[in-house]
């Protein structure tokens, strides 16, 4: 007997159409879009604590992640933010939500070292998409168990005793794969990837690995000639600088900045190919009751931290715990790269002002033209 609840069936079609157009709501009194991707995560995308509270940084970054899927010059976003905005969960839930829109799609990840792409891919994607209601779960091969080492959208092995209904599976399935690999740089190398997600990029050490030669063999897997074949997610928290992957994320995001004349090619690429994004502690701190950033009360509970700890750094005539605190809770991208200074032997504050006069875009050190 076919049976087809038609409440049911309405509901199922409108979800989908609202991951696939994206959703307008009122919040606060004020109309507001969320893309496909932002009403899945907040929607549908268990994480660790359950269903994540609305916040508007993560909107913020859907639309960013809009415009390069859509763009056909940005083949990729290089994310630096603070720590616990729960990037890695929407990334996760970013890739899924592209993939499962896509026949023949292959999609794979890692990370900063073998165990954590494992971790990522089992514990912030098989564990969120087990959690999934079964319409937002395509046609796969796998039981009541989740796999381990790759989702695989392929009809189910053992043939269905009714003929029709097994060459209708059949014929619908996607035949599409999401896997995860090891954290050597050349992984990925010859294959085409929909997303490729690189998680922690910034945090890949020396002995494990090159962030920019990782980054050269991973944009060829999304990019063919000048053609756009995928997506490539960059997403990180970035490092002491002493540490390894650090210098080289640095280089590699300020090579994707979108808005300096001087990243651009002439047909509006940037240097890499990808775009930037800065998620700030300021915007990812405090939040209102609904989910709105209040950056006032956000920069007042660490402008108090800082103040203690940049006291503590004169009194003891240390200042690395600041400057971590700077590091892992930045208001602006250049203190987001900011050397943590351990092991320096020089004044680590005159180096800290010095390297923000320097890093700040606006302001003009040199100048050229004829000196008369």
């Amino acid at each position: 007997v076919n049976y087809r609840s038609e409440p049911l069936e309405k509901f199922r079609n409108q979800q989908l159409d609202r991951l696939e157009h994206g959703y307008w709501f009122m919040l606060n009194g004020r109309a507001t879009y969320l893309t496909g991707i932002a009403y899945m995560y907040f929607n549908f995308w268990h994480m660790d604590i359950g269903l994540p509270n609305y916040r508007d940084y993560i909107r913020k970054l859907a639309y960013v992640v809009d415009v390069v899927k859509s763009d056909p010059k940005k083949v990729g976003l290089i994310l630096a933010s603070m720590r616990g905005v729960g990037k890695s969960y929407f990334a996760t839930c970013a890739q899924y939500t592209i993939h499962i829109f896509k026949k023949f799609a292959r999609s794979g990840m890692q990370s900063k070292s073998d165990d954590d792409a494992e971790i990522l891919f089992q514990e912030k994607l098989c564990e969120p998409v087990s959690k999934l209601p079964a319409f937002l779960v395509p046609i796969h091969s796998w039981g009541v168990e989740m796999p381990k080492k790759k989702l695989e959208f392929f009809p189910p092995r053992k043939v269905h005793s009714n003929f029709h209904f097994d060459k209708w599976i059949r014929g619908r399935s996607l035949r599409s794969v999401i896997d995860f690999k090891n954290a050597k740089d050349n992984a990925y190398d010859s294959t085409t990837q929909t997303v490729l997600l690189e998680d922690e990029i910034g945090k890949i050490k020396k002995e494990v690995g090159s962030v920019l030669e990782r980054f050269r063999i991973s944009i060829f897997c999304v990019l063919r000639g000048s053609v756009k074949r995928g997506i490539l997610f960059g997403f990180t928290t970035v490092g002491e600088m002493e540490k390894g992957g650090g210098d080289e994320f640095k280089e590699l995001y300020y090579n994707s900045d979108q808005n300096n004349p001087d990243k651009l090619t002439v047909d509006g690429w940037t240097l890499t190919g990808c775009v930037k994004y800065f998620i700030s502690a300021l915007e990812a701190t405090v939040f209102d009751e609904f989910g709105l950033s209040d950056y006032a009360k956000a920069k007042e509970l660490h402008d108090d931290k800082r103040t203690a700890l940049y006291r503590e750094g004169l009194r003891k005539g240390d200042m690395s715990s600041y400057i971590s605190y700077c590091q892992n809770n930045p208001y602006t991208e250049a203190e987001a790269f900011m050397f943590h200074g351990k092991s320096c032997i020089y004044n680590v504050e005159i180096l800290q002002t010095v390297q923000f006069m320097l890093s700040n875009p606006v302001r003009e050190y040199v100048r050229k033209g004829i000196l008369d």
